[in-house]
């Protein structure tokens, strides 16, 4: 069991895609302090080097870096220490550099007021300036928020670089060795290809293929796109993947601690009751109860189900280019996310497109469930949704439904809520509404890639997120 008593990290200088470019010299074109987002702090606590961004194409010569506290609400304000480049100075004296490569910027000391109120904060205003005639080449702000010592949710894990797992382009979580637990597949576009495991209160590395792309079955080459389901029913995940280079469909399996081949349709469109069409378009999820997870394909106006049986795929469900099949699910085809929105053991699909609608499969057809029958709110958002938003799905709770995690991204984010479909309809769990905007003390804007992993047997799905503008990532969990 994950220890929950690990203490909250208390700042943690956040990713934001960034801050404002001030006019430049020419010595000192497109320069810029690129600040790693907005910080948080609980009122009496202190930074502890807190990273806060970079300093960004500067040309070769002589810079200065001065900064100055400020409190918009009257705050008294104590001593804060800046590093720049690994010098150091207190109370806004200027530190100077020499180098123009991309340098660090950290907070190594400093202290949020204990009289502050939950939603005040602090302003860290920085300058960069020529040291020869005193120009502006930068500024950049920093914004750090004092919060309230309860959170929804509570940072339990945060990479210490060791194992790398931050730095993998793509994260593919799920029970490939049957133990109850995720993992983590991660895919590196160099050539590698490894599988993290949590344990010790940390992701460690399990399977790789060390640069390989023939190791393990050859599964590098699908790399970009693979399904992750137990499709054959034995309680762990397969991997269904499609070359992005050809017509093959191959499913790998994990076993004696190697990937190796399950089935395959070796190129042939026909194999497998016709899936291979599909193969650019699958969403994997229990959706007839069966206990084995499905494959529902989409390819241009033909959506189908898929199921693994006897060794093969075969046919179940299809709209056969009908339209009005389904319950009306093909306006929604592109736009469909899995999850199990009621506690009857089977996965459903919400569609998001003009509306946003619940499908169930059913009597061997889609049926329709709830919907926002065109309107333009979808539990508190307004709807149609943003493409700066992001649609988690995941139980993070334990209880027998899936919650939703509905987030802004970028850097003016501000909203995050959960809320589930237990009451059939969207029913809110928890907001930033009248709170800051935080995941635990990594504000929305940092967050560049997050997802949810079940990384300890029997415990509900952890948040696991990533920032862009540092190597690293962390693990939350609802409270």
């Amino acid at each position: 069991m994950l220890h929950r008593s690990l203490k909250r990290i208390h700042v943690a200088a956040q990713l934001a895609t960034f801050m404002s470019i001030v006019a430049l010299s020419t010595a000192a074109n497109a320069a810029a302090i690129k600040i790693c987002g907005e910080a948080a702090l609980s009122p009496g606590t202190k930074f502890v080097n807190e990273y806060v961004g970079t300093t960004v194409g500067l040309a070769n010569g002589h810079y200065t870096l001065a900064y100055s506290a400020q409190s918009p609400t009257g705050l008294a304000l104590p001593i804060v220490g800046v590093k720049w480049n690994g010098h150091g100075t207190v109370s806004g004296y200027p530190v100077e550099s020499k180098l123009n490569k991309p340098n660090t910027l950290t907070i190594y000391t400093g202290l949020m007021p204990p009289q502050a109120s939950p939603g005040e904060r602090i302003n860290v205003n920085f300058q960069l300036r020529n040291y020869s005639n005193g120009q502006l080449v930068a500024s950049a702000t920093l914004v750090v928020y004092a919060v309230s010592q309860d959170s929804e949710w509570e940072r339990v894990w945060t990479t210490a670089g060791d194992t790398g797992i931050e730095s993998y382009t793509k994260l593919y979580p799920g029970d490939f060795d049957g133990d109850g637990a995720e993992e983590i597949l991660g895919v590196d576009a160099g050539g590698w290809m490894t599988l993290f495991h949590f344990d010790g209160n940390d992701w460690q590395w399990g399977w790789s293929n060390y640069g390989d792309p023939d190791a393990g079955g050859g599964i590098y080459s699908y790399r970009d796109q693979l399904t992750v389901g137990d499709f054959n029913g034995d309680d762990k995940d397969e991997l269904l993947g499609s070359s992005p280079s050809s017509t093959w469909l191959t499913m790998f399996h994990f076993d004696g601690d190697d990937w190796h081949w399950g089935w395959s349709n070796y190129g042939n469109n026909s194999a497998g009751g016709g899936i291979t069409p599909y193969r650019n378009r699958l969403l994997a999820g229990d959706f007839d109860g069966d206990g084995k997870d499905e494959v529902l394909g989409v390819a241009n106006s033909l959506i189908a189900l898929f199921n693994f049986d006897s060794g093969n795929w075969q046919l179940g469900w299809s709209n056969y280019g009908n339209t009005a099949a389904g319950g009306g699910i093909y306006p929604y085809r592109n736009s469909l996310r899995v999850g199990q929105f009621d506690d009857d053991a089977k996965d459903e699909v919400i569609g998001l497109s003009s509306w946003a609608t619940v499908f169930h499969f059913d009597s061997n057809d889609w049926r329709w469930g709830w919907s926002t029958n065109g309107a333009q709110n979808f539990a508190g958002w307004g709807y149609p949704l943003e493409s700066t938003h992001r649609f988690l799905i995941g139980d993070i709770d334990g209880d027998p439904s899936d919650e939703v995690l509905l987030t802004d991204t970028g850097a003016s984010a501000k909203w995050a809520t959960t809320f589930e479909f237990a009451a059939g309809s969207p029913t809110w769990s928890w907001s930033t509404y009248g709170t800051m905007p935080f995941i635990d003390d990594w504000s929305l804007s940092s967050l560049s890639d997050h997802f949810f992993v079940r990384a300890v047997s029997g415990d509900p799905k952890y948040l696991f997120a990533r920032r862009s503008c540092r190597d690293d990532a962390a693990m939350f969990a609802a409270q």
